[in-house]
């Protein structure tokens, strides 16, 4: 996510909202500022206690609140990642402030062959959400075939994750074997080891 914002930021002026769960906050949420990478950052940190949910609406008020006194405002749309469980804080945004919303997924729970069928309430919740999303930008065409399966309705464009092509770039063919470092959980079906082996 950090490095789509950084590359969207070689030609717009982009800004990061994000929530971020801190239990050592007390009742209200606190609010930090920073730069990096070429984006403005604002993070909220807020305590899930009494409720969950009701801490990140209020986070979610606090940073609308702080964008707004701090000369952030205004935003010409919303980019929000991952569909499921949290876009509705991207569609708070379009209906307050009647900005286009854009979606990146990346979420492994659309691909029904690596976790079986989608439960119910998440369908529903993807069917619903998907009404206020302006354009979906999954990172493969499968992935996206698999979101409209679900039920997802809209448009549909294939933004590919970031590489920064500066460092990395297709090597010359060599004729040692090939040494490389795999971080991962191991998961066969969620990271395709095997398929890696063989590319």
């Amino acid at each position: 996510m950090q490095r789509h914002a950084e590359a969207a930021a070689l030609h717009h002026r982009v800004h990061v909202l994000y929530l971020a769960y801190d239990a050592q906050v007390a009742h209200a949420p606190e609010i930090e500022d920073y730069t990096g990478g070429g984006v403005s950052i604002t993070v909220v940190y807020y305590n899930r206690k009494p409720a969950k949910a009701l801490a990140r609406w209020k986070a979610l008020r606090a940073g609308i609140r702080h964008l707004e006194s701090s000369g952030h405002w205004p935003f010409d749309l919303v980019h929000h990642h991952v569909l499921w469980p949290e876009v509705w804080q991207a569609i708070v945004l379009r209906k307050r402030f009647q900005l286009p919303v854009i979606l990146t997924e990346h979420w492994t729970g659309f691909l029904s062959a690596e976790r079986g069928p989608l439960p119910t309430k998440i369908r529903l919740y993807a069917r619903w959400a998907s009404r206020f999303v302006h354009v979906f930008l999954p990172v493969t065409r499968h992935l996206g075939d698999q979101m409209q399966a679900a039920g997802v309705r809209g448009k549909f464009y294939v933004v590919p994750k970031v590489v920064n092509t500066q460092i990395f770039q297709p090597g010359k063919k060599q004729q040692r074997p090939i040494r490389f470092l795999h971080v991962s959980s191991l998961d066969e079906r969620h990271k395709n080891i095997s398929g890696i082996l063989k590319a």
